[in-house]
């Protein structure tokens, strides 16, 4: 395999990349809300023109898999199941929060928790912790939907008080409130650190990073079957016009 296309969905952003032989060869984000119909599929043919590469070229599709969001999710897996089955090519669901907390591979140390978040409205966030270890990462608290205070309880029990905890993803400020609630009443420096904003976005180079790893360690899923992780009953808010 040397080419693999990724698309994030999974929030806000609208993401596509093109990995190639272990490296991002291109990738574009649009950073707004509901765009993602309109947007994704002109987004792919403009990623790939800028790869210098067609479709036909395309060797996998790695998608966000969730959790995040239910219209966004939607949107992103159709997308990537009609791209790998007109294809005829591999389809690779890389979890949405796994994909953001390797992202930090280059900053967090070994002994480390990473805690990647996305906004679930409300006092919720989805949210997942994993231990940075020498040569891999262990997952400590498992994917989910979690009130903030909750998460923090779980964090703060998950880790053994060594190593710094990073929040990351679009809901990292909110899931670190309570979290330096209990940091704050230790007798040791603060370790609660935030992503800046700049770096916590989710990204379609964090799918296609970990996307390519997990096709190489031979994850694959039927793309007339598979369906995203939403972790969380969809619940629609009425139109204001509505009757």
């Amino acid at each position: 395999m040397n080419t693999l296309l990724a698309l994030e969905t999974a929030d806000t952003a609208c993401g596509v990349a093109v990995w190639h032989n272990d490296a991002c060869r291109a990738a574009a984000h649009i950073h707004r809300p509901r765009v993602h119909a309109a947007r994704l599929t002109p987004l792919i043919q403009e990623t790939l023109a800028h790869a210098d590469l067609s479709a036909d070229q395309v060797d996998a599709v790695a998608v966000s898999a969730g959790p995040g969001s239910y219209t966004g999710l939607r949107i992103g897996m159709s997308t990537a199941k009609g791209f790998a089955m007109a294809q005829n090519l591999p389809l690779i669901p890389v979890p949405t929060l796994e994909a953001a907390a390797y992202a930090l591979a280059p900053w967090a140390s070994p002994g480390d928790l990473v805690v990647p978040t996305i906004d679930a409205r409300r006092n919720d966030v989805f949210a997942a912790a994993y231990l940075r270890t020498a040569g891999s990462w262990s997952p400590l608290v498992d994917a989910g939907p979690y009130d903030i205070a909750a998460l923090a309880n779980a964090v703060w029990d998950a880790t053994a008080g060594e190593g710094i905890i990073w929040c990351t993803g679009p809901g990292a400020e909110k899931a670190a409130a309570p979290l330096r609630s209990h940091d704050a009443a230790q007798p040791v420096a603060p370790k609660i650190h935030v992503v800046p904003a700049s770096h916590r976005a989710l990204s379609a180079r964090h799918v296609a990073q970990r996307g390519w790893t997990l096709a190489h360690e031979g994850v694959r899923a039927d793309a007339r079957t598979v369906e995203p992780a939403y972790l969380k009953a969809f619940h629609g808010t009425p139109s204001a016009k509505s009757v």
